[in-house]
């Protein structure tokens, strides 16, 4: 009993002319897709499992070389030889399908990276070191000069309390009224105590009061000032028919007293204005 092949026979061989470079290629009757007409499953697309789409595009190269290679092989059989139409369709084919391969693993999408903010440079020039704290140049400008007019604000309603005690001193010559305003290791302290105890000896208070003070100049450095101010007083001792007009150049030296948290005068001196 003779040996039977339950298998398919193997296809034959067809050899054709490769449209590219005319050589001579062999085609078997399986190529191209499973039922050897449609084209292969392109994994990478249809799958997921691809990453630019070049493995799908070489799959449907081969199939259409498949396709061509099967019309001229129908073409070879029945006419003996390739018409030149033929190869110009078929290298035309190759190029459309090579430049969509081209352009479709040249379109993988690229992630957009965000625009760095406007500020980002500009946060990062002119820094200034204040204490442990890093800030900005305009900052750091800012809170020095806001540390200074609240400073000067300070000084001058220091210097307005002062004048109005005064006032008051002059009259009842308790030299306790002025004596928070006064340093009392500077030499101003010590010379108004003088002044009041002469005066508390004598029996003679006196009215003085503040007409016309005029502001000048602050300066600060660290802990001390100096003032210079244009000031109007009236004093008028008692039994004097009128009072005496005087008007003076006085410079404040103030002192910053950090435990009272208040400026304090150190010394005082005037000129005639």
């Amino acid at each position: 009993m003779g040996e039977q092949h339950n298998g398919a026979q193997p296809a034959p061989v067809t050899t054709i002319v490769c449209p590219h470079c005319n050589g001579m290629i062999g085609l078997g009757a399986g190529q191209g897709g499973p039922d050897g007409a449609g084209p292969p499953e392109a994994d990478g697309a249809e799958r997921g499992g691809g990453n630019d789409g070049t493995d799908a595009g070489k799959r449907v190269e081969q199939w259409l070389v498949s396709v061509i290679g099967r019309g001229l092989t129908r073409v070879i059989g029945e006419r003996g030889t390739v018409p030149r139409w033929i190869i110009i369709i078929g290298v035309l084919v190759m190029v459309l399908v090579l430049g969509g391969i081209m352009l479709v693993g040249g379109s993988a999408p690229v992630a957009e990276q965000e625009p760095a903010p406007a500020n980002a440079i500009s946060q990062a020039e002119g820094m200034e070191q204040n204490g442990d704290a890093v800030l900005p140049a305009a900052v750091a400008g800012d809170a020095a000069g806001t540390e200074a007019a609240v400073a000067e604000a300070a000084i001058i309603a220091m210097l307005r309390a002062y004048n109005t005690a005064e006032t008051e001193a002059a009259e009842t010559l308790e030299f306790a009224i002025i004596a928070p305003f006064l340093d009392p290791d500077g030499p101003f302290y010590a010379e108004r105590q003088t002044a009041m105890q002469e005066r508390v000896i004598a029996l003679r208070p006196h009215s003085t009061i503040l007409q016309e003070w005029v502001l000048g100049t602050i300066t600060i450095r660290d802990n001390e000032a100096t003032v210079v101010t244009q000031e109007v007083w009236s004093n008028q001792e008692r039994g004097a028919v009128a009072p005496v007009i005087a008007r003076v150049r006085v410079t404040y030296t103030l002192r910053f007293d950090a435990g009272e948290e208040t400026w304090m005068i150190v010394s005082s001196s005037y000129s005639d204005a």
